[in-house]
């Protein structure tokens, strides 16, 4: 839903489609997200991408590295800050005048 994407049109298909980004620039940001986590423990950040629609959107995220049963697993998560980043332009804009 984050992404403006059915679960339908999902399946199946690699992640970087809900990153509009080439699966090369998925794979080379998540090699250093990858590297992070293995050196921190975590990695944090903001991500700016797009929905399905075109709209940008803007995630606070956090990657860490858990072990269940012997297998490593890699938890995500993410909070849409779209709307407070739109009122921060907003603020900063009204500012200027």
């Amino acid at each position: 839903r984050l992404y403006g994407w059915p679960r339908r049109e999902l399946l199946g298909r690699s992640i970087h489609v809900l990153t509009s980004r080439t699966e090369q620039e998925y794979r080379r940001r998540g090699l250093d997200m990858a590297e992070e986590v293995r050196t921190n423990g975590y990695w944090s950040g903001e991500i700016v991408t797009r929905r399905r629609d075109g709209t940008v959107l803007h995630l606070l995220a956090t990657v860490t590295s858990v072990v269940i049963g012997g297998e490593r697993y890699y938890l995500t998560v993410r909070k849409d800050v779209t709307e407070l980043r739109r009122l921060e332009a907003e603020v900063l804009r009204i500012s200027q005048l």
